[in-house]
């Protein structure tokens, strides 16, 4: 899902996209979006209007926590292996993300 953000220049709302890489790691943003792109993006479903770029990354922060709480991906696969994806579910995945609950 797009992330965008508003932002005041001097005086004018601007509105532009976050841009990371598959990994979450920050890449930078787009140029300005016009209001009515980022409407048709939001009720679309293709994106999330954020009221600032602190907002943004304060609702992204909950991915990094759990990106870096997940087991390795060789890790949990050998857990699926020897005990099903109902057990790793519940003992490997569940616990990261209720210690880090994404936001309302």
């Amino acid at each position: 899902m797009k992330q965008l953000f508003k932002k005041d220049i001097d005086g004018d709302e601007k509105i532009f996209e976050y841009q990371s890489s598959a990994d979450g790691v920050e890449m930078g943003y787009s140029d300005p979006i016009t209001s009515v792109d980022a409407d048709q993006m939001v009720t679309d479903g293709e994106a999330i209007l954020h009221d600032s770029h602190e907002d943004m990354l304060a609702s992204l922060g909950y991915m990094n926590d759990r990106r870096s709480a997940y087991s390795d991906i060789r890790e949990q696969l050998d857990y699926i292996y020897h005990h099903g994806l109902t057990k790793w579910k519940s003992d490997m995945i569940k616990p990261v993300k209720d210690a880090h609950p994404k936001p309302e």
